[in-house]
């Protein structure tokens, strides 16, 4: 029976705050790089410039490490993408200002999109990872189900169109292309949020030119 990631906690005081923070960054670029069964906690502690002793008395294990992360992750994007909507738009803009503040994020540090990319597979791959995961809050899905929920409200979506779907889809779609920026296929994390940009607001395709006058 799996039980769940027993987490020693955020220290209290400033020195201690900063030291969690160092070893969450170390964490995520271990765990986005490496994934959770090759990663070590001694490979975290040397990044976060620590003892791996000193990593224990924070994390006392590598699935509590492991969620850490993914709530701090994921409770950043979140955060970046309700900012992004906190200007009226309507839903075509909406989504290309959450679709800017992912592009954002990932100049900013492309860890972010690439570990939560990769904790889908992670919780097929590790169950115990599946349980942890599943038992914290994900926000951002929240924040983009709003977005369409207002939408809907608004009469802004096409009919049989679910909120819910659109906000599955596009919370899949900026995390997920950063699984193909990794790998030497060519693509640019930039150049795929662009191009579903295009594909939302159908800038992709070529109009049809109208027939010269007098052709039927």
């Amino acid at each position: 029976m799996s039980q769940s990631p027993s987490k020693r906690g955020r220290p209290p005081g400033g020195s201690s705050e900063v030291t969690y923070e160092r070893i969450i960054r170390a964490a995520r670029r271990i765990f986005a790089q490496r994934g959770y069964a090759a990663a070590q906690n001694r490979a975290v502690a040397e990044l976060a410039e620590m003892t791996t002793s000193s990593l224990y008395h924070y994390f006392d294990s590598k699935l509590a490490l492991y969620v850490a992360v993914f709530t701090d992750a994921e409770a950043l994007v979140a955060e970046r993408y309700r900012e992004a909507l906190q200007a009226p738009n309507e839903p075509a803009a909406a989504v290309a200002a959450v679709l800017e503040a992912a592009r954002a994020l990932y100049r900013e540090d492309p860890s972010v999109p690439s570990f939560l990319a990769g904790v889908p597979i992670e919780m097929r791959n590790h169950p115990e990872v599946a349980e942890a995961i599943a038992q914290c809050e994900v926000s951002t899905a929240g924040v983009l189900l709003e977005l369409f929920d207002e939408a809907e409200a608004k009469g802004g979506l096409g009919p049989e169109v679910s909120a819910f779907a659109l906000a599955a889809v596009l919370f899949a779609a900026t995390t997920g292309v950063a699984l193909f920026a990794q790998t030497p296929m060519g693509f640019t994390y930039e150049e795929m949020l662009d191009g579903l940009g295009r594909l939302i607001d159908g800038s992709a395709f070529a109009r049809p030119h109208p027939p010269p006058a007098g052709i039927a």
